[in-house]
């Protein structure tokens, strides 16, 4: 299931237009703080190295869909935020979640579809308290 959101998600990006996004950067925008947020606050939401998060934070900005900002109570820090490009590409991941939601319930049914759903976000929810990690948000589509 994983490989086939995966492959379906990368192709209606890059159908959409965001030919220089990886899919597995997703998790990432998706912890950003409308306030912005550290380097090390996201690693830790990510669940990833400072280093590695680093590495995603450049790659990022280069491709224009986050900047960052110097901290203003902390110099040594900057603060990163999710700019107009980064939006759109969330949207746009939203709105291929919709069709994708919409292809499962001609498919199985819209109450078995959410009861899988509903089920799937309690097992992690339950299983992330066990292991002491963070709980991805659950996505919203983001404003226009």
């Amino acid at each position: 299931m994983k490989r086939f959101l995966g492959r379906y998600a990368e192709q209606r990006l890059i159908e959409a237009g965001f030919t220089d996004f990886k899919i597995s950067y997703i998790a990432f925008l998706a912890n950003l703080d409308e306030g912005g947020i550290t380097n090390n606050e996201l690693a830790r939401r990510a669940g990833v190295t400072k280093q590695a998060m680093s590495k995603v934070v450049r790659l990022l900005e280069d491709e224009g869909y986050i900047y960052s900002v110097k901290d203003e109570k902390d110099s040594r820090s900057s603060r990163i935020f999710i700019n107009d490009r980064g939006k759109q590409l969330l949207k746009a991941v939203f709105n291929c979640m919709q069709d994708l939601r919409r292809k499962f319930d001609d498919i199985a049914g819209h109450d078995r579809v959410g009861a899988m759903l509903d089920t799937m976000v309690l097992l992690v929810r339950e299983l992330e308290k066990e292991s002491g990690e963070i709980p991805l948000p659950i996505p919203v589509c983001p404003e226009e």
